[in-house]
């Protein structure tokens, strides 16, 4: 069976997160090749010295080249990150002549083979696919579908054939010229130009497997199965393979304690998924962090911003001055009050 292709890229500030992901791919699967764009020194010269079949490092002096440099000079290191995700795709394509690569996001952990998203892309004789955010149909909802965009880049594919390569660089075209992390409704980063994908292009693919994708804005809509790895949906009860968690938005507050800012969204996830899933995937992190600093001496807690809990005056002083939606104003306030606190998660090693 051919190797799955996939590739994703971080600094040395991601390295915890970026090795975790690779261990769970391990765990998962042997059948893949991860190609890690190092985003820094540190970083590429700590994953040169891991003997791994399965990993390709490439380094920034490799990979960026006029078009890039220029970009990187007129935007922000995040909008610079999001300019690179879909480049870092054509990259493999064009210097490894892979036959597909997926691009993946450094903070996601890998339950299951993603075998079983490969397979329904090659079912449906797709040249591109991608995920939805899983936003339900609310009002709410929908505010997230205009600033963020009805699709999320986390498992995005593309075949080297001539329709996925037209796609793909229409889409790196778009982000060179233009990658912004303001939401005006109409760009957002990578993600808006997705939707017009979609439109323009034939062969996109939109994954139907919900146990891809699960995330913090839409784990609240599911139950973890933990003895079968599924997802359940809690309206429908239909199940789904859970095949990778994106864990984004954690924040630090203190070595032992982050806000994972799941529980402002509509859907209230309930603490023992929570506990499921978080706890664990925080444990690994840790323990990655102490590998790294015996090894390499780096200390990721010192490269990691702290945050701080909200106030109750941080958060609801903006509410009143933009919310004019007086139904999903109040729903606001009462998730903040009586769900915010399960946002807070501490563990022991």
């Amino acid at each position: 069976m051919d190797k799955m292709i996939f590739c994703t890229l971080f600094d040395s500030g991601y390295l915890d997160k970026g090795l975790v992901l690779l261990d769970s791919l391990h765990k998962a699967c042997d059948d893949f090749v991860l190609y890690i764009f190092a985003f820094d020194d540190d970083c590429y010269n700590t994953l040169s010295t891991i003997t791994d079949e399965n990993l390709v490092v490439v380094s920034l002096k490799e990979f960026e080249g006029p078009e890039l440099l220029e970009a990187k000079s007129n935007r922000s290191a995040r909008e610079y990150c999001w300019t690179c995700s879909c480049m870092s795709i054509k990259y493999v394509l064009d210097n490894y002549h892979e036959p597909y690569c997926v691009y993946i996001d450094a903070d996601m952990y890998f339950y299951q083979s993603p075998r079983i998203l490969i397979n329904e892309i090659d079912k449906a004789g797709a040249d591109v696919a991608i995920m939805r955010h899983g936003f339900l149909d609310t009002k709410e909802y929908k505010r997230y579908l205009t600033n963020s965009g009805e699709f999320c880049v986390e498992f995005n594919f593309f075949r080297n054939t001539d329709a996925g390569r037209k796609a793909l660089q229409w889409w790196c075209e778009q982000c060179l010229n233009f990658c912004s992390e303001s939401m005006d409704g109409q760009n957002f980063g990578d993600q808006k130009y997705l939707e017009e994908m979609v439109k323009i292009f034939d062969g996109v693919h939109i994954f139907t497997n919900k146990g891809g994708g699960v995330a913090p804005w839409n784990v609240g809509q599911f139950r973890y199965d933990h003895n079968s790895n599924e997802i359940v949906d809690k309206k429908t009860g239909k199940r789904y393979p859970l095949v990778f968690f994106h864990f984004q938005q954690i924040r630090y507050l203190s070595e032992k304690e982050v806000t994972i800012n799941a529980n402002m969204y509509p859907c209230k996830l309930d603490v023992a998924t929570r506990d499921l899933l978080y706890k664990p995937y925080l444990v690994e992190i840790d323990n990655k962090r102490k590998e790294i600093k015996e090894k390499y001496d780096i200390d990721l807690g010192q490269k990691t911003a702290l945050d701080r809990r909200e106030t109750f005056g941080e958060f609801i002083i903006p509410l009143l001055k933009y919310e004019r939606n007086a139904a999903i104003m109040l729903k606001q306030f009462f998730r903040w009050i009586f769900r915010k606190k399960l946002d807070y998660i501490t563990w022991n090693d």
